[in-house]
């Protein structure tokens, strides 16, 4: 790697080598401007230094910021492209497009390669040898999805390890949901074949497993075994409803992404279709606010890296409105990551482009919605702005709270609210490092403080309005917070209820009185939403905090309790909270407990600071 220092731009440029490779612009204070790859760093990088060169708005823009460059020489343009995308993820420059949102999606995953393959829902796909299915962009289809399997597939659910010697089934197995490999009293085989045919259906081939059904029902009826027959059509039943919900969009039974992209001003939508087995099995969308000048090849030149990194990978086939300029690079790059050929294809007619058509109406539908949204946003936020005297509209709203029980695992949360929508991907969560006790104030201080002093290193946008959860002590003490860390922000309130109040109050810093909020007033609503949003997201981290210190430390301190038995308590149910809940006679019956166990576990947990709930 080379790096030089401001004001030797020349020396450098003139020494850069005509290689593949990975720039960095650096601004004054050293931070990553803008992350880029090249075939040839010396062409490249030069080419935005030229005397008279034609550059775009936004690109004027980053090179009059540059005070600095490092390079790094990469083996080919592939090496290259995957060192772009990990310098991107590690720095985020605010002069690079960038998905937000890799890792707010689930995916099922498959555990294939064990000798009983379970489902379960998880966030990173990881080289396991496990199948992952997904995205899912929306909860309720993959939950609609797991029922599915469930009543479809009876494979096991729980967590725990399956060798057979678990004394009885679960319910699940009661109620015909589960075969019980976990007990081999009850097991009667058969899992490998249920375990096959999921994977047929998450793989969208219908057909194949449609086939495989008929032919095992009809060997079952031509020995005689009519009760084994009739269960299997009731099965066939119940995938072909399913399967005649779901939308074929190709006769040919392919396996596509296909990606429709739609504009409005600088801001982009983007819209991936997941076709496998030619049914239109889900969607995603990226939605992009300032794409700069940028046109859709380069775009996607940009894009399709990022939204395949942290996703399953890519089918055999990516259908794309239009080429962008380095796809060999780009397929050899997706064929890497998948293990297999993948080809970029831009049709230009038949049933192919309808896809890509239909991709692009989806964006198309999507941003007009959003658009619709951000202009009721922005009425809301005319409202918000004219009844609290705001300096500014409160279009990014940032929001903080603190969590904890007389000091113990104190925790503190901020969200950010913008344009009407909470934008998770920026929510932050804070474990209390420097105060010791119940001091709620100075707890606001330190979070605050911590928040912006990381908005200021990473040159983040701050908020128009920050809403703290609290009265005049809280806002003074974000007020600190704020100080602290070198920023000034005009518009800072509190919204709490009075002693003995039901009404809702605003709290001004300096003011001598709070200002009242109309119980039905849409101003009201809104503050309330955002409060009620970051007070979950600071319990629900501070009720993980003491969950982890119980399971982790107090259990571990009791005797008698050792892993295995733990472990067994959580299986048996499921949370610290349902173990407090439990009697001693469930913690024998239930747990597997003896009874002078249960009763220190009963008792350890009463005293322990989980046994309250904030």
């Amino acid at each position: 790697m080379m790096g030089l220092e401001a004001g030797s731009l020349n020396s450098v440029l003139a020494t850069l080598p005509a290689k593949p490779g990975v720039y960095l612009f650096k601004g004054e204070r050293g931070q990553v401007l803008y992350v880029g790859k090249a075939k040839s760093l010396r062409g490249r990088v030069r080419s935005y230094f030229q005397a008279g060169a034609d550059l775009a708005d936004r690109t004027r823009a980053l090179v009059s910021q540059v005070r600095d460059l490092e390079f790094i020489v990469a083996p080919s343009e592939v090496d290259a492209l995957i060192l772009e995308g990990n310098l991107i993820k590690k720095h985020r420059p605010r002069f690079n497009v960038l998905l937000r949102d890799d890792k707010t999606y689930p995916y099922l995953r498959f555990s294939v390669q064990e000798p009983y393959p379970r489902l379960t829902v998880v966030r990173r796909v990881t080289r396991d040898g496990a199948a992952y299915f997904g995205p899912y962009t929306a909860a309720g289809a993959m939950r609609e999805t797991l029922e599915y399997m469930q009543k479809l597939f009876p494979l096991a659910t729980c967590a725990g390890p399956i060798d057979g010697k678990s004394p009885r089934p679960c319910v699940e197995y009661e109620i015909g949901r589960c075969l019980g490999p976990c007990c081999a009293q009850a097991y009667r085989g058969g899992y490998g074949e249920a375990a096959r045919q999921a994977r047929l259906f998450l793989e969208g081939r219908s057909k194949d497993l449609l086939s495989s059904l008929r032919s095992q029902m009809r060997e079952a009826a031509d020995a005689l075994r009519f009760e084994e027959a009739a269960e299997i059509r009731d099965r066939l039943d119940r995938i072909e409803k399913v399967l005649a919900k779901q939308v074929v969009v190709s006769p040919t039974l392919e396996d596509q992404d296909v990606i429709g992209i739609a504009r409005e001003g600088t801001a982009a939508d983007i819209q991936v279709l997941y076709v496998r087995g030619g049914r239109l099995l889900g969607r995603r969308e990226v939605f992009l606010a300032d794409v700069g000048d940028r046109d859709d090849a380069a775009l996607l030149s940009g894009l399709l890296p990022q939204i395949y990194r942290e996703a399953a990978p890519a089918p055999k086939e990516v259908l794309v409105p239009v080429l962008p300029p380095d796809v060999p690079v780009l397929a050899e790059y997706l064929a890497r990551n998948a293990g297999s050929p993948v080809r970029l294809f831009s049709p230009r007619r038949g049933r192919k482009r309808r896809l890509v058509q239909m991709a692009e109406e989806n964006a198309r539908a999507a941003l007009s919605s959003r658009t619709q949204r951000g202009e009721a946003g922005k009425d809301l936020a005319k409202e918000v702005m004219g009844y609290l005297g705001l300096s500014r509209l409160p279009r990014r709203v940032e929001a903080f709270d603190v969590s904890n029980i007389h000091g113990a695992e104190a925790v503190g949360a901020m969200i950010v609210w913008e344009d009407d929508r909470p934008k998770k991907d920026e929510y932050l969560r804070f474990r209390i490092k420097t105060v010791s006790g119940a001091d709620d104030f100075a707890m606001m201080e330190e979070i605050v403080a911590r928040r912006y002093r990381k908005a200021v290193r990473e040159e983040s946008p701050l908020p128009d309005l920050v809403l703290i959860d609290g009265g005049k002590g809280q806002i003074s003490s974000a007020l600190c917070g704020m100080a602290a860390a070198g920023v000034a922000i005009p518009d800072v309130v509190g919204l709490a209820k009075a002693r003995g109040e039901k009404e809702e109050r605003i709290y001004f810093p300096g003011a001598s009185e709070p200002l009242p909020l109309p119980a039905d007033s849409p101003v009201t609503h809104f503050l309330m939403r955002v409060r009620d949003e970051v007070h979950r997201f600071a319990v629900s981290y501070h009720r993980g905090r003491r969950e982890a210190e119980v399971r982790f430390s107090v259990l571990d301190k009791i005797p008698g309790i050792g892993a295995a038995r733990k472990k067994r308590l959580f299986l048996r149910f499921g949370s610290v909270e349902n173990i407090i809940k439990a009697s001693e006679e469930d913690l024998v019956e239930q747990g597997g407990l003896p009874a002078d166990v249960a009763a220190r576990v009963r008792e350890t947990l009463r005293r322990s600071p989980a046994g309250s709930t904030p």
